[in-house]
């Protein structure tokens, strides 16, 4: 197989599967990873592909990061849904941690009633949410915040939740994928997701139908450690299939 062939496959693969991996091809073309690597970079120069560290991605494949306004107003009902369903799975007294997520947002607009409730976030837009009730132990972090997201972020905030602990998280990304599991286009809020999944016992991601099969630019972690995924009722039936037969809880957000 000569170079441009090579090229041609990894194309293909790419196509098909939405990202290729340096030493999965080094193995698949019995090369060295540094041929591989060029042969991505020449790709990603000819506008071909993305190239994502350790790999590539389809030029579909989402990596822009949209403003906290812009993902506010988009599937705005599905996320209502979503956000009143995980809302039910927090009991009071429970300490919990939210990320900057708009969909996590929905769920702190219905933790109102909640008594005895401790919440950690990075959010600007939970605080803005939460700040203010009287039963709601309301913790947050120092550091930078992200001009779009209007989260905390930065070494300061991911050292400062490193201190805590909590029984449950509620996240949100931008894509969900069965093969490559979580990802964000912001390495700031992948790095935050990352701490929260580690700090507690159980991970409830929720995601509206249109990040799911999704990949954008950031790993995150396997799909397979989240423990519940709530989503709403136009997700497609084969990736709910696909990822309860993976060991998860799926539950299907409806009015």
């Amino acid at each position: 197989m000569n170079k441009n062939e090579r090229q041609q496959k990894i194309l293909e693969l790419i196509n098909q599967q939405g990202y290729v991996e340096v030493v999965e091809l080094a193995k698949l073309f019995s090369l060295s990873e540094m041929s591989i690597r060029n042969d991505l970079n020449y790709l990603a120069k000819q506008g071909k592909l993305q190239r994502t560290y350790g790999g590539g991605i389809g030029r579909s494949t989402s990596t822009l990061e949209l403003s906290l306004q812009e993902k506010q107003n988009k599937n705005l009902r599905e996320k209502s849904i979503i956000g009143k369903r995980a809302s039910t799975l927090i009991q009071d007294g429970d300490t919990i941690m939210l990320d900057s997520g708009t969909t996590t947002q929905q769920v702190a607009k219905n933790l109102g009633n909640a008594n005895n409730l401790t919440v950690i976030t990075n959010g600007i837009n939970i605080i803005n949410t939460l700040a203010g009730i009287e039963s709601i132990n309301l913790y947050t972090v120092g550091g930078q915040i992200g001009y779009k997201s209007f989260a905390i972020v930065g070494n300061e905030s991911e050292k400062s939740l490193e201190h805590y602990f909590a029984e449950l998280c509620v996240i949100s990304v931008d894509g969900v994928d069965l093969e490559r599991g979580l990802t964000n286009n912001s390495q700031f809020a992948a790095n935050i997701t990352k701490i929260l999944i580690k700090q507690t016992r159980k991970k409830i991601l929720v995601a509206d139908n249109s990040k799911l099969g999704q990949i954008t630019l950031i790993p995150i972690c396997p799909l397979e450690t989240m423990d519940i995924l709530i989503t709403d009722k136009s997700a497609p039936e084969s990736f709910i299939a696909q990822a309860r037969e993976r060991g998860l809880e799926v539950i299907i957000a409806e009015e």
